[in-house]
């Protein structure tokens, strides 16, 4: 993979021109091999094993050019790497069929992620290589249908210990007050990040076109090991804050759950119609690795970029679904979200596409399902005439309609 990039900066006052380029050449070769097998010890257990083997080599080149009419910046930094990793996972898991409606489930695994290269290395010190990746993961529960399986209960707890987590970081700063300037790395390894927690999945449906779940989950993570290795590299800078295991892991909120309904129509021949709402909750979390100041430890606040407060979204809405002709389904929803935020109104949002296209994600958040502008539908032996209209109408969080659109395509 190759990639060209410029960047050019000039002041209207002063004689000054600044233009810096950069070339990235990155080429992987990986292959892998894998065997597994499974064993029934019993009619209602069975051992399961598999184990893989990978390995990779990753070859870097990266040269960065500056000129500028100011001489002491002009120069060119260019280095050459070349890195091979390699890896032996192996995974085992026993499960039991206690009954036709109730399974318990246990497996250990272990995880690999290659290593790579620092992809903005402009000066020296910037351009040594992170580890590869590895996580073991220990996983159990139990999945049972109940009442004629008119009802779904699921449980699972899980334990995942990671060696040299691969921290992804945006930029050199970690504090107002600690600046490390000149080192800018975009990966930094985490000596050791364990997270364990629990989900529960409830699902039922008590009569005919009526669904309800719910979904509560539980997560804990913290850093058991993580050594600032900028500071390391740059120690005229006065940075001596070396252990960040303090902080807290990105996206990892402590509690999430969600609970929604539908109930369904069966309209025969002409489609169906559905009504629903949902409702969301997820605890406050942090948005990027360097998420405090190192100096005080003091999280930086929900407001920032690198942080959100805790959030609840609750959802309604309606689907009329019918036939264009045949073998062309189409659905037309309208959907209302709101968010207890006081930047934020309630949303509307509707839209209609074909049952079998995809979804597209318009703003941030819900309704997290919008559709494609307009359908076209040509029935044969009709004179010229509309083929389908299709309105999408949604919101951004910071504003209350985002846009509308309105299409219709014509045929002959």
């Amino acid at each position: 993979m190759k990639s060209h990039q410029e960047a050019y900066a000039s002041a209207f006052t002063a004689p000054f021109s600044f233009l810096r380029t950069v070339d990235d050449d990155l080429k992987t070769t990986s292959w892998a091999a894998y065997a597994n097998a499974s064993y029934a010890l019993t009619e209602q257990l069975r051992l399961s094993a598999g184990v893989r083997y990978t390995n990779e080599e990753k070859k870097y080149a990266r040269t960065t050019s500056t000129f500028s009419t100011l001489g002491a910046l002009n120069g060119t930094f260019a280095f050459k790497a070349q890195e091979t990793w390699d890896d032996v996972s192996p995974m085992v898991s026993l499960d039991y069929q206690a009954t036709d409606d109730v399974f318990f489930y246990g497996r250990v695994s272990k995880g690999f992620k290659s290593g790579g290269f620092n992809g903005r290395a402009n000066t020296p010190g910037e351009e040594q290589p992170y580890a590869p990746e590895t996580a073991i993961s220990y996983e159990a529960g139990v999945k049972t249908e109940l009442f004629d399986k008119r009802a779904r209960a699921n449980f699972t707890v899980f334990y995942n210990d990671y060696q040299d987590f691969q921290a992804r970081v945006g930029h050199s700063v970690t504090s107002p007050t600690q600046p490390i300037p000149a080192i800018d790395f975009t990966v930094l390894n985490a000596g050791q990040l364990k997270i364990y927690g629990a989900e529960l999945e409830l699902a039922a449906n008590p009569i005919a076109g009526l669904s309800l779940n719910a979904e509560v989950g539980y997560l804990h993570a913290e850093y058991g090991e993580f050594s600032e290795q900028r500071a390391a590299v740059a120690p005229a800078t006065g940075f001596t804050t070396l252990d960040r295991s303090w902080q807290t892991p990105a996206f990892s909120p402590e509690w999430t759950a969600r609970l929604a309904g539908r109930y369904e129509w069966d309209l025969g021949d002409t489609g169906f119609v559905s009504v629903g709402a949902q409702a969301r909750y997820r605890s406050e979390m942090a948005l990027a690795i360097d998420n405090a100041n190192l100096t005080t430890r003091v999280r930086f606040p929900a407001s920032s970029s690198r942080a959100t407060g805790s959030t609840t979204r609750r959802s309604s809405g309606r689907t009329r679904s019918g036939t264009c002709r045949p073998g062309s389904t189409v659905r037309i929803s309208l959907t209302r979200s709101t968010r207890p935020t006081p930047r934020s109104s309630p949303r509307w949002a509707a839209f209609a596409r074909p049952i079998s296209a995809p979804a597209h994600r318009d703003g941030h958040g819900d309704p997290e399902v919008l559709g494609t502008p307009y359908i076209q539908t040509k029935r044969p032996g009709r004179s010229p005439g509309l083929s389908c209209i299709c309105a999408t109408l949604s919101a951004r969080d910071d504003v209350a309609l985002h846009g509308a659109s309105l299409a219709s395509s014509w045929f002959w």
